[in-house]
Formats: C-alpha cells, sequence, structure tokens
C-alpha cells in the first residue's frame, strides 16, 4: 500500500521502507473539460477492475509482483485501451476536484503505471483506477517524497523500481540511481 489510503490512518512509523524512498505526491496533468480532444489528461471511467470474483472488481487482486496481479493489469490495460479506441467514458474533468482526493478528479494517482506511460488512464470508482503521474515535462516528473525532498523521477523509471518507490513498507531496498 502507498503513502496514503482511504479511511486508514497512517503515520511516519508505517514508513519502514523509510520516508526517502517513497512517493507521496507527483505531478499531474489538469484536464481541458473538452471530451472532443486528447491532451494526455483525460481518463476514461466506468472500467471495470478484473478479479475478485465479479465484473466489478476493487482492485484487490492488482498487487503488482503477484503474477496474478500482472495478468490482472494486462486485462484492465486491454480494457482500458478499448474505452479510449471508442471513446466510451472520456472525461476530461482531471484535478477538477483537487482538494477532495476524488481518484482522476483530485490529486490522487496510483503507481501502477510508470509516469508519462502512453497508455490511457481509467477508473472504476473514484477509489481505483489507473490514474498516472503525468507532467508536461521532456522526459518524466517531479515527486514529492514522504520527508519532504522534491526528486525528479525519469519516465524511463524501471516498472519494479517504480512499484517499490509506491510502497511504504513493501521492504524493497531502491538505490537513488535507479530513478
Amino acid at each position: 500500500m502507498g503513502a496514503f489510503a482511504g479511511r486508514i490512518a497512517i503515520g511516519i512509523r508505517n514508513f519502514t521502507d523509510g520516508t526517502s524512498n517513497t512517493v507521496a505526491f507527483a505531478e499531474n496533468l489538469i484536464g481541458d473539460n473538452n471530451t472532443a480532444g486528447r491532451n494526455s489528461a483525460e481518463f476514461y471511467n466506468c472500467v471495470a477492475w478484473p478479479g475478485a470474483g465479479s465484473g466489478n472488481g476493487s482492485g484487490s487482486g492488482m498487487v503488482m509482483p503477484d503474477p496474478t496481479g500482472i495478468t490482472n493489469f494486462k486485462s484492465y490495460l486491454s480494457t482500458c485501451r478499448g474505452a479510449q479506441k471508442s471513446n466510451t467514458g472520456q472525461q476530461n474533468s482531471r484535478g477538477q476536484f483537487w482538494s477532495s482526493c476524488r481518484f482522476g478528479q483530485g490529486v490522487c494517482f496510483s503507481m501502477i503505471q510508470t509516469p508519462n506511460t502512453l497508455e490511457p488512464d481509467c477508473q472504476n470508482t473514484n477509489d481505483n483506477g489507473t490514474i498516472t503521474a503525468r507532467s508536461r515535462h521532456p522526459g518524466g516528473i517531479n515527486t514529492l517524497f514522504a520527508d519532504g525532498s522534491v526528486k525528479f523521477i525519469k519516465d524511463s523509471v524501471n516498472q519494479t523500481t517504480w512499484w517499490a518507490l509506491g510502497t511504504k513498507a513493501g521492504g524493497e531496498v531502491v538505490s537513488a540511481d535507479a530513478y
């Protein structure tokens, strides 16, 4: 689990990976409220998560290093690409409610996809989805780590390294030269 989660109190003591190894916030684009175009800030709504035994999974089967999670992730990306291709459920209100931390429409993002990926962003509810950290900077994004430091993370960061930076207690050791 990342630095924050809904309805759970988290303290510094919970950052056993170290606050200098955990991303708290990252840049995110703001939507233009124009469904006619694509500017990398749009996302596609009502794309159900696979797994969890139903067509409306909660993402609980999305533990990334887990082989089942990887399979579910690939399935989800395929469904998300289909929504993008058909322009089904396109939302351009990203960042509109920045203070509420609504997924997609707030400041929250997931660490599932690497920064500025070319894959589309999708969500099923205001609690889950692949809302990716994105910026207009060439080559990467600025991130705020839990220790208060700001670091530029390259778009080319290794997927496993990105996932490790997104956990506060995953037991991963990440060297600063890995990103």
